[in-house]
């Protein structure tokens, strides 16, 4: 790999983190279509595995994601039958967002696909290991700037 000049590194690395997002996100789509749902779709699943009971304002955070988007997305889940709604006890005006049975059988495929199509790409797990804590102060950097 040639040497970049030091002013021009950040921009070249910005470019390649957006050559690897978009192309992460093709292998994305096509994992998670051949599962029965959108990337969105599954993003939000994921939330709601790993947040119980998590509320659409408190999703749409996490997606980092537009209210109406996201109330697109949860009426999206809630017709195809993968989560459901409850009232919250405390506050008659918030609903919860819940898994249903068929939700978590979405995600456990979807998952497999994406796995299997990222084992196929056959990049070393210590590889693996040190690009998320690189990607985790990237990201950090980028939230206290404000994005």
């Amino acid at each position: 790999m040639r040497r970049i000049p030091r002013p021009h590194l950040d921009e070249h690395v910005f470019l390649l983190l957006r050559q690897v997002q978009i192309q992460s996100m093709k292998l994305a789509e096509r994992q998670c279509l051949a599962a029965g749902v959108t990337v969105a779709e599954y993003a939000l699943l994921r939330i709601v595995e790993n947040t119980p009971r998590v509320t659409a304002g408190e999703a749409r955070k996490r997606m980092l994601s537009s209210a109406p988007s996201v109330a697109q997305l949860v009426k999206r889940l809630e017709r195809k039958g993968l989560i459901g709604r409850e009232q919250d006890a405390r506050d008659i005006g918030r609903q919860k967002i819940t898994l249903t049975a068929q939700g978590r059988r979405s995600i456990a495929v979807a998952r497999k696909e994406i796995q299997s199509a990222l084992q196929a790409l056959k990049i070393p797990g210590s590889v693996l290991h040190s690009l998320e804590g690189h990607l985790a102060l990237i990201s950090s950097s980028l939230s206290s700037y404000g994005g």
